[in-house]
């Protein structure tokens, strides 16, 4: 069973009735909302381009009769070619104007020079007759010498590129674009530079990155996701233990650790144990990140009015096999009463907060200022939340247990070691963290729980954030309220928690 999410309005389901934009589908047959569409089944697409000001749009409606999966990957392949075409189409229809308007002038010329010169030796009657004529046309040389100038600014404005850039190249100025964009959002917050940084720099500039975008072909990415290798891990035993690496005397090695001492700096092997290491290969859906980084810079440039050209993209997902996202938790909502009683109790208390649905970034990130005690309720701000809105919740009594009634700024969870700065997640992973699940599969766990206790999606979309699409905005939505969300909430914890 295939979960399709991605379906934009330029690819729309045409059927009878209204279709949700989220859907399911198998490999058999074409199910929404639990009719089984009849085949051909069909899909409008809509592709546009722009280019110096102006638009094209190309919309057809088109039949298939495969699985829905296959349609879409076929109708996003189509508009992706259709967009392409249509701006090569808007850039060609410019040149050509320019071409048009400079033969216009000189035409014009032409006639002006054979209008002089036919004043000079014609009649007196006639000279009236050819100085309108000869003004008409000084008249509408200068309009189209005005034209041409405006379209000669609009292909070679100051900035533009019209040479073949290299993918290093156009992977700093699609970065910068993206940090003008984050910060121009109607709730601005951060591009995350140094993440896609990190990934383009170890898997691809000093692979491809040098080379001229028309000169990276599909088999180029395909190579680099085949090579890659995200970590290395320590070997395990027959008995589930880590193999130590040992030094010439059969001693565990140590890493090397940098000492000053008296102005003398020492080396000693001081620091943590070493392992026997494994390299570990990336899973597909690491590798689909090499796609998912690479194909919006192809984008960006095809898209941008300073680059005077396009260029197919390498690192379409059209063709490649659909990942298979299901995750398989074997824990579930019994295993919060061992969170609940974790032996830690600063961690426990951080656990509590996400036995309520809330992602690790939003509890290490909330502050006191964003809880109202008088009110009873805790608001996940915008810069904070994957909504990107302000989120406000209701204070459960578990949740009150675990705050210092006494503060009323700082962070809510800080690092142990200095309050002033967030508690790392790696120090709760590595050390704290013992369910055979993520911690992101505690909301997984949630929603389970809370569907097979017949709790509407509204309500659990509520409890766990989510902001619903403006397209599948319904009036049972807007009055989810954090009240009902609260009740839903603390009656799945009261079968497996106790309120102290």
């Amino acid at each position: 069973m295939y979960k399709i999410e991605n379906i934009t309005s330029d690819i729309k389901l045409i059927h009878p009735k209204n279709i949700p934009k989220r859907f399911f589908i198998n490999d058999e047959t074409v199910k929404i909302s639990g009719i089984i569409l009849n085949k051909p089944y069909k899909l409008q697409i809509t592709a546009i381009a722009k280019f110096n000001g102006k638009k094209k749009k190309r919309k057809k409606v088109l039949e298939y009769e495969g699985t829905l999966n296959e349609a879409v990957i076929d109708a996003t392949a189509k508009r992706t070619i259709w967009s392409q075409e249509l701006k090569t189409e808007l850039k060609t229809y410019t040149i050509t104007h320019i071409d048009k308007v400079r033969n216009t002038i000189v035409s014009l010329e032409s006639e002006i020079d054979d209008l002089i010169a036919n004043m000079q030796v014609s009649s007196p009657d006639m000279i009236p007759v050819l100085a309108i004529t000869l003004a008409d046309k000084t008249r509408s040389l200068e309009q189209e010498k005005q034209q041409l100038e405006k379209l000669e600014v609009e292909a070679n404005q100051d900035g533009s590129i019209t040479e073949m850039l290299t993918l290093n190249e156009a992977f700093e100025l699609y970065i910068k674009a993206q940090i003008i964009k984050f910060k121009s959002k109607k709730v601005p917050r951060e591009y995350d530079e140094y993440r896609y940084r990190g990934v383009y720099d170890k898997h691809i500039r000093n692979v491809i990155g040098a080379r001229l975008l028309e000169n990276i072909d599909k088999e180029d990415i395909q190579e680099i996701t085949n090579n890659m290798i995200v970590s290395s891990r320590a070997k395990i035993d027959k008995d589930g233990n880590k193999i130590p690496l040992l030094d010439e005397d059969g001693k565990q090695m140590r890493y090397r650790v940098k000492k000053t001492r008296n102005g003398k700096v020492t080396y000693g092997n001081h620091g943590a144990l070493r392992y026997e290491m494994e390299a570990k290969p990336a899973t597909e859906r690491t590798k689909r990140t090499i796609y998912q980084l690479v194909n919006p810079i192809y984008t960006y440039v095809n898209n941008s009015n300073k680059i005077k050209y396009t260029v197919s993209s390498p690192a379409t997902l059209d063709g490649l096999e659909p990942l298979d996202n299901e995750r398989k938790v074997t824990e579930n909502i019994d295993t919060f009463t061992k969170l609940y009683n974790y032996s830690h109790q600063y961690y426990q208390k951080i656990f509590v907060w996400l036995m309520h649905g809330r992602r690790l970034g939003e509890v290490t990130s909330l502050e006191y200022e964003d809880i109202d005690m008088e009110e009873g309720t805790y608001t996940i701000q915008a810069k904070n939340n994957k909504a990107k809105v302000d989120m406000t919740y209701i204070l459960t009594q578990w949740q009150k247990d675990t705050l210092d009634v006494i503060s009323e700024s700082g962070l809510v969870f800080p690092s142990i070691n200095n309050s002033s700065k967030k508690i790392s997640s790696g120090t709760i992973l590595s050390n704290h963290w013992k369910l055979n699940c993520t911690i992101h599969d505690l909301r997984h766990i949630i929603g389970n729980t809370l569907v097979n206790n017949d709790v509407s999606i509204e309500v659990i979309g509520r409890i766990l954030g989510h902001k619903p699409k403006k397209n599948v905005i319904t009036n049972r939505y807007a009055k989810v309220t954090a009240d009902k969300a609260n009740m839903a909430l603390s009656a799945m914890l009261k079968e497996v928690l106790i309120i102290k």
